[in-house]
């Protein structure tokens, strides 16, 4: 729903990709290597260049010049998406960082443009949600003494009691939840 108010909000044409199949594939290869980065679970490195490849081949598809994002100058996005991207022959624009833009005008541009995006506490943090995992990072919880609010825990609640979940594996990838078998 928001990517579709945004293009409509800016004129733009919209394509939607399922790439769901091909992420959960790569979550649970992840799963099968204890993929985690100081115990933390790879969400947002895993899907960035599954997004890549689908933005990639829809732009080759519509016989575009060239890809733009816009990742900060200093994120690991922009080598996670460029690395899919460098690989095309198609000219690659970062405009956050070819131009040194900040969180701060590009949350006053939207605002002042009634363009919908969601910026968490105000763009005081940012937060990646998908099928395998939801970060929240930025601004004050990056300050060890600082204690978030509730409401960043949208996936979460602070346990009632005491509940076990049985998880069936074969060959290191889960297949079934308390004896129900899944894909």
């Amino acid at each position: 729903d928001e990517a579709e108010e945004t293009a409509e909000a800016l004129g733009l044409d919209l394509h939607v990709v399922d790439a769901k199949a091909k992420f959960a594939d790569l979550c649970l290869d992840a799963v099968k290597a204890n993929a985690t980065y100081q115990g933390y679970p790879l969400g947002t490195a895993l899907a960035r260049p599954v997004i890549a490849e689908a933005i990639l081949d829809v732009a080759e598809e519509e016989d575009c010049d060239a890809i733009a994002h816009g990742c900060t100058g200093k994120g690991n996005d922009q080598l996670r998406f460029e690395a899919v991207w460098r690989g095309s022959d198609l000219d690659v624009i970062a405009p956050v960082r070819e131009l040194g833009l900040t969180r701060e005008w590009e949350i006053e541009y939207a605002e002042e443009n009634d363009l919908p995006v969601e910026t968490g506490d105000g763009g005081v943090w940012s937060i990646d949600e998908n099928i395998w995992s939801r970060a929240v990072e930025g601004g004050k919880l990056e300050d060890p003494d600082y204690e978030p609010p509730a409401e960043i825990y949208e996936w979460t609640a602070e346990p009632d009691g005491e509940t076990t979940i049985e998880v069936t594996f074969e060959a290191g990838v889960p297949v079934a939840v308390d004896g129900e078998e899944m894909d």
